[in-house]
């Protein structure tokens, strides 16, 4: 029973840390740079909806994988009785995950709404840009935030066992 959920807890933090590092560094820069290289307003219009749409689908494996962990490590923490913080602190620690990445599924959903208002002819927008400045930061700290706390979730037994 203790190898299943250790095996569940790494696979979980896999995703979370591991999808994090491929959606920011092999994922987003070529579809930034084919958006920005595109040459007509079709070309601009399907990279920036495939970009949405492989974040959005990304964002929620993440979230499910949250979860689950979130789930995991308060079950940890029951059995493990009052007397270890340690499942406590990793429970606080998925939940802050989980609310990162519904904050950024939140931001998503309203960039979308934007979009396919602009689209329709409806909104003039910010510039060409469906959201603004101050929710483009936001998705950029929730992304690094989500991606500090996942790698430190799964590097937690390895400082653990080396005895730091």
């Amino acid at each position: 029973m203790m190898l299943w959920t250790l095996l569940c807890e790494r696979l979980l933090l896999a995703v979370l840390a591991g999808g994090s590092l491929v959606m920011a560094t092999c994922v987003r820069p070529p579809l930034l740079q084919a958006l920005r290289e595109a040459g007509s307003a079709l070309e601009v219009d399907l990279t920036d909806r495939l970009r949405l749409q492989v974040w959005e689908r990304f964002n929620y494996l993440a979230l499910l994988s949250a979860l689950l962990l979130l789930g995991l490590f308060a079950w940890q923490a029951l059995l493990s009785g009052r007397g270890e913080p340690e499942p406590l602190l990793l429970s606080g620690l998925a939940a802050l995950c989980t609310l990162a990445l519904l904050r950024k599924l939140w931001i998503d959903r309203r960039l979308h709404w934007l979009q396919r208002e602009q689209r329709e002819g409806r909104t003039a927008g910010e510039g060409g840009s469906a959201i603004g400045v101050r929710e483009r930061r936001e998705l950029v700290l929730l992304s690094m935030g989500t991606l500090l706390l996942s790698v430190g979730l799964l590097a937690w037994p390895l400082l653990q066992a080396s005895g730091r």
